[in-house]
């Protein structure tokens, strides 16, 4: 079971969507009162479409890192009503929680994805990096990067050799489109693989 609470999807038939969710920090930390770290989670999202649309756009695909602090067992940040948020499009500087835009951005994105198919795939792998812990002082001292999907939150584009480090958990999600009337699809299951 993955520890996420209050999971909350939007999907659109552009393939545009928003996934809020909370972190069972109990969960994720053992339930200990004194626990204290951070969240980190190393983001892989790869974008897919017929017509090669978002093949060199970094907004599409691209790798990082980020964490979320944790004093007490509990995540310390201010309450946006969620601890994360997953969203296909993003673009440099719209900011999401602004609805007056988004009708408009929606139509505009549905027209640019016309005629075409494709799919928007997101994995992740969550760490635990408990107080004291070389992963802890790995995002202390180098997750000084502002990324754009990160938000505010303590990022990073490369950590060297976590590949030592065991992932707690898996976290993905996909959302895809079919707006090209033709019968080649994506297959949601698999998005690196056409199906026709």
């Amino acid at each position: 079971m993955k520890p996420v609470l209050d999971e909350k999807i939007t999907r659109f038939i552009n393939g545009a969507f928003s996934r809020e969710f909370r972190w069972d920090t109990s969960s994720i930390t053992n339930g200990s009162q004194t626990n204290s770290g951070y969240i980190v989670q190393h983001i892989i999202r790869k974008t897919r479409t017929t017509t090669g649309l978002y093949d060199d756009e970094e907004s599409y695909n691209h790798k990082y890192w980020e964490a979320w602090p944790v004093k007490e067992n509990k995540i310390a940040l201010p309450d946006y009503g969620f601890d994360d948020m997953w969203t296909s499009d993003i673009p440099q500087g719209w900011d999401y929680y602004t609805t007056a835009a988004r009708k408009d951005y929606l139509e505009e994105l549905f027209q640019k994805r016309r005629n075409s198919a494709g799919v928007i795939f997101i994995s992740a792998k969550v760490y635990w990096a408990p107080q004291g812990s070389d992963l802890e002082e790995i995002v202390r001292n180098t997750f000084n990067v502002k990324i754009l999907w990160a938000r505010d939150l303590p990022a990073a584009w490369d950590v060297p050799n976590y590949h030592v480090f065991t992932p707690l958990f898996s976290n993905s999600f996909c959302s895809y489109w079919n707006l090209d009337n033709k019968t080649t699809t994506y297959d949601v299951c698999n998005p690196f693989t056409k199906k026709s």
